[in-house]
Order: C-alpha cells, then structure tokens, then sequence
C-alpha cells in the first residue's frame, strides 16, 4: 500500500501506525525509496510517498490482515534516549566534592557516600525525556549522558 504524507516542509519526521486490529503474528513496516524506515525518514513536499509492507509467516501471507486507523507523522527530534543514572541520595549527602566525584566517575565503577555504595545503571527513555521520578522516585538522582567529540572540546 502506498500512501502520500501531507508534508509542508524539508524535514525529518517520525512514522507511526495508528493499528486498530490485526493479526498477532503479523507487522506493519513502512519503506521510503526501497529502504525499510527506522527511528526517522527525510521527506519533502514534493517526494512524500511512503509505502507500508504487512508482513508474517510465510505459510499465514495470504491471510494476514490490518486495520489502520491513521498514520502519525511527527518532526523528528534528536534528543537523548540513553544516559546513566546513579542515586537516590540523602539530600544531607549532595555536595560540591561529591558530584565532582560522581562526574569524574566511569560506569562500573562504585562510589560510597554515607556508607552506602552506588553505581551507575542504564536508562532507556522511549521519548527522550528523562522521567527520574519513574527511575529511581523523589530523592536527588543524577543523570549523565557521555558524549564524544570530534575534535575533543570542552563541554560548559
């Protein structure tokens, strides 16, 4: 199936299926010049055409069914999904000495604050915003986010 997105601008844009019903075993993937669509897609007003690809079991191909309700498209925005998290603290514990400690600090590592040891964990935010009260609750958590550069600067 083929479908021209109503697109104004040169953009980056995310697809998302609006699925009402289909079979369990079968999957939506929609494609932009051949290429299967990943995390986003490059669309202009002038090429706008997607094409969306059911598929499944091979023996299931002839029955395979879906109901599309609608197709989301979105700008893209490249925010951050993977950072480092490390807490909770005591608010009594956060002080300059430690959070220097905690930045200069490299994951697998340990810190002990308060007779306590901490470590950093991975956390994966499905729409780019950190939700720290989901993580770890109220008490004071830090976020880190390594990056590299190229050449290397530094960051303020």
């Amino acid at each position: 199936m083929t479908f021209r997105l109503p697109v104004s601008e040169d953009n980056k844009y995310t697809v998302e299926p609006l699925i009402v019903d289909s079979l369990p075993s079968s999957s939506l993937v929609f494609f932009h010049k051949g290429k299967p669509i990943k995390e986003w897609v490059r669309l202009t007003p002038e090429d706008n055409t997607i094409t969306a690809v059911l598929t499944g079991p091979r023996d299931d191909a002839a029955s395979l069914s879906l109901a599309l309700d609608a197709i989301v498209l979105r700008p893209y925005r490249n925010l951050i999904h993977d950072w480092l998290v490390i807490g909770p603290f005591g608010s009594d514990f956060i002080d300059q000495p430690m959070v220097e400690d905690l930045l200069n600090m490299r994951k697998g590592r340990t810190l002990e604050v308060g007779g306590k040891i901490y470590s950093w964990h991975q956390y994966k935010s499905a729409d780019g915003i950190v939700h720290a009260r989901e993580v770890i609750g109220a008490a004071p958590v830090f976020f880190m986010r390594p990056v590299q550069s190229s050449p290397p600067r530094i960051v303020k």
